[in-house]
């Protein structure tokens, strides 16, 4: 463990390496802007990190972090996000599916699987935008 300053709110606390680089407090009110943010979703599917941001007044970065952190999910290939490792834009967490793909792969050493098994890209339906939760529960 060491000691960092919260991202949000600046104060020293200790972080165990592995969770948000917020503080206890901070996680708690970070959590519960999600759940705003996921009932917004709910009863407004498809919207934008915008209309999001506007209607429930969760700022642009924390959505931005939850795209990042692929908690959401966006819909529009606006540029928004792109792969930290090719630059190929993506609509969440760090990395395309390639490239996720090939980190995977040699991180467990293992020989190429045949073309049939390569991962299936995901593409939106050419007249959805917006946003999405993921579902992990």
């Amino acid at each position: 463990m060491s000691v960092q300053s919260c991202k949000r709110c600046h104060i020293l606390f200790q972080y165990s390496e592995t969770g948000p680089q917020l503080c206890p407090n901070c996680t708690k009110q970070d959590e519960a802007d999600f759940d705003v943010v996921r009932q917004y979703l709910n009863e407004h599917p498809f919207s934008s990190g915008q209309e999001v941001n506007q209607a429930t007044g969760i700022s642009l970065e924390s959505i931005l972090r939850w795209l990042r952190e692929g908690r959401l999910i966006s819909l529009e290939m606006t540029g928004i996000l792109k792969c930290e490792n090719c630059g190929t834009p993506i609509f969440s967490g760090k990395f395309c599916t390639e490239c996720r793909y090939k980190l995977v792969k040699d991180l467990k050493g293992i020989a190429a699987p045949k073309s049939e098994e390569q991962p299936v890209q995901m593409q939106p339906k050419q007249d959805v935008h917006g946003m999405q939760f993921m579902n992990k529960d």
